[in-house]
């Protein structure tokens, strides 16, 4: 992360996306879940190799999320796919849901943290508790050595917003907060959805813990 040019990462497309993706009943609508997915997987690139590689996993279930919602109207909501893929014994697309799952909780989790911090801390700790809580769980014992590793090279949290956030470091904050709130929403319903096809993920921490500062 040398350098001091902008990368520009956009809060308000991920807010958009998670925001626009909730749908009537609790349902929550590919489109929108995918959109707010391509801009956090920019966000994973930026934290480092192994966080790329990371990225470059989470891109693949994206383009698989994207061609099933594509190609059938049975595929527009995450509880619809999961439904038809049941009903043809499949699974391809809710495993794809399980692990974005994971992924998502790392990013409320850090992103939560990193809003309520101070500009001197040091979010290389914040991302290593947070990794150590979410992702941590669903990765070998390698790849959880290197992501720490990679983590401490993150720089402290003013520099950080600096470099990455398109916004304005105060407009960063209440946008996070946003993203947050939102992504709370989502990790709930999608948790819900998961346990009720047999895919419940029982390390989820996220928005049980932390669902009183919604």
């Amino acid at each position: 992360m040398a350098g001091d040019a902008k990368l520009d990462f956009d809060l308000e497309v991920v807010l958009r996306g998670f925001t626009e993706c909730q749908g009537n009943d609790s349902e929550l609508k590919l489109v929108g879940y995918l959109y707010a997915f391509t801009e956090l997987t920019r966000f994973f690139r930026m934290m480092g190799r192994v966080f790329g590689f990371v990225a470059n996993d989470l891109q693949s279930k994206l383009n698989i999320l994207t061609n099933l919602e594509k190609n059938s109207d049975k595929n527009r909501t995450i509880q619809s796919l999961m439904a038809h893929e049941k009903d043809i014994n499949q699974k391809t697309g809710s495993n794809c849901v399980l692990e974005l799952h994971w992924a998502l909780e790392f990013i409320g989790i850090f992103m939560e943290d990193v809003a309520s911090a101070s500009n001197e801390a040091k979010t290389s700790e914040i991302a290593a508790s947070a990794y150590k809580r979410t992702l941590a769980n669903h990765h070998n014992w390698l790849v959880q050595k290197m992501a720490i590793v990679a983590v401490y090279t993150l720089p402290r949290r003013d520099t950080l917003i600096h470099m990455m956030c398109k916004q304005d470091s105060e407009e960063v904050v209440t946008l996070l907060n946003e993203v947050v709130k939102e992504i709370k929403v989502v990790c709930q319903v999608t948790e819900t959805t998961l346990q009720e096809y047999g895919l419940g993920n029982v390390d989820s921490t996220f928005h049980m813990e932390r669902s009183q500062s919604i």
